[in-house]
């Protein structure tokens, strides 16, 4: 009677111990029952193998990252027709007009 005492004392205190630490159902009903059907083996291996740090958090899916970007691009103006281009362009996509920049020219 007394073993079976300990046994539910013990089982106790691992479901306290691990839900404080964040198992799951499966988690709280596997480590209680065992630790109550077999105290003086499974108590030693929750202390060991199955205790959770505290310190360690979870990533549990819920978190929402909200990220907002700007694409900044360099922009000149056109001196024939005045539209917008990259300033790498070649020629002027609203005109054609070549904008008299060469990429094979480097100046660094």
């Amino acid at each position: 009677m007394v073993a079976i005492v300990i046994g539910l004392f013990i089982a106790l205190f691992v479901y306290m111990d691990a839900r404080k630490r964040g198992y799951g159902t499966l988690g709280l009903i596997l480590w209680s029952v065992g630790s109550a059907m077999m105290p003086y083996v499974i108590l030693p291996l929750y202390f060991f193998l199955g205790r959770k740090n505290k310190d360690r958090v979870q990533y549990d899916g819920n978190d929402i990252i909200d990220i907002e970007a700007i694409v900044v691009e360099d922009t000149i103006n056109c001196t024939k027709c005045g539209g917008e281009m990259k300033e790498d362009s070649l020629q002027c996509p609203h005109c054609q007009e070549p904008t008299g920049t060469d990429k094979t020219d480097i100046n660094h």
